[in-house]
């Protein structure tokens, strides 16, 4: 089925395995935002996940108002999932956003994450995530605008990062290989079996797994800024053998923002999309259940 998947995403794109799509942090802050709007470099903010009355009440100057439905589909029986690389093209030229152009993703912080996650695994070398989003805009004393625009499109060259992308196969082939960090980002009783989650046929994790839930890795729902790099260091620490940290959840949504974090310190994170639907959808795929440190298969 992954197979499948990395088959549909790869028709159209070019696929540079070694290519690093961020040089430098995923995170900004809103006066880093303004000194790239006022460099006279093209920035483009994508306002993701708020209601248009809301981004018709307020938003970022220039920004504009996108719909996380652009950028996932249902596959499999799986929602949340990345379409095709060809139709992720035409959605984000369709924005302005080309190969230099300047990409800052804010709102609702888990869809925000899902479109930078996008971005990034398309290879695009100037997105970025704004640190606290709207609430902190607001906070810093960092104007809001009503206006509407319209942008040219751009001209975007997808360049997908396979090897970010990992599947079941990889997974389970690895299950007992130290090499290998498994990272749960849902809450703490879906992780444990105890909170039952839509199509999830087996209630648990993948054998092995840490339990981090992402909201932890933001400092409170009111002011969603991250929290200091040496928690994050702390609650992301990956044993000394480890070569691989694989982000997971129910679909891939709420893994992006754990998979966005660990680019910001630059761990060696993959995603493994469809996650635990597919997972506890197949029987011959183990099933752990319980509280962390403490789990029986």
């Amino acid at each position: 089925m992954r197979r499948m998947l990395l088959s549909a995403l790869v028709a159209g794109a070019t696929v540079l395995p070694g290519a690093s799509a961020v040089a430098q942090g995923v995170f900004v802050s809103p006066s880093e935002v303004r000194s790239m709007q006022d460099s006279g470099r093209l920035v483009r903010v994508l306002d993701v996940g708020r209601t248009h009355e809301q981004w018709n009440a307020g938003h970022i100057a220039g920004s504009m108002e996108f719909s996380l439905s652009w950028v996932v589909v249902t596959r499999d029986g799986i929602p949340n999932e990345l379409p095709k690389v060809a139709v992720l093209d035409s959605v984000f030229e369709s924005q302005g956003i080309g190969d230099s152009t300047i990409v800052v993703v804010y709102g609702d912080p888990l869809a925000a994450a899902r479109v930078w996650a996008t971005l990034d695994l398309l290879g695009h070398p100037r997105s970025y995530l704004l640190d606290g989003g709207l609430a902190r805009w607001t906070s810093e004393g960092h104007p809001l605008s009503e206006e509407h625009s319209s942008p040219r499109p751009g001209r975007f060259t997808p360049r997908l990062q396979q090897q970010r992308l990992v599947d079941a196969a990889w997974i389970r082939a690895r299950l007992d290989d130290p090499s290998m960090l498994l990272v749960d980002a849902r809450s703490p009783g879906e992780y444990a079996g105890t909170q039952q989650s839509m199509q999830v046929p087996r209630p648990g994790h993948i054998p092995g797994a840490r339990s981090v839930f992402w909201r932890r890795l933001l400092q409170s729902d009111a002011m969603p800024v991250l929290r200091d790099r040496a928690e994050l260091g702390q609650l992301l620490a990956m044993p000394a053998a480890t070569t691989d940290f694989i982000a997971y959840c129910r679909t891939g949504h709420m893994a992006s923002m754990l998979y966005a974090v660990a680019r910001e310190l630059a761990l060696p994170v993959k995603l493994y999309d469809p996650s635990f639907v597919e997972w506890s959808s197949r029987a011959d795929l183990p099933v752990e259940q319980g509280p962390p440190g403490g789990a029986t298969r």
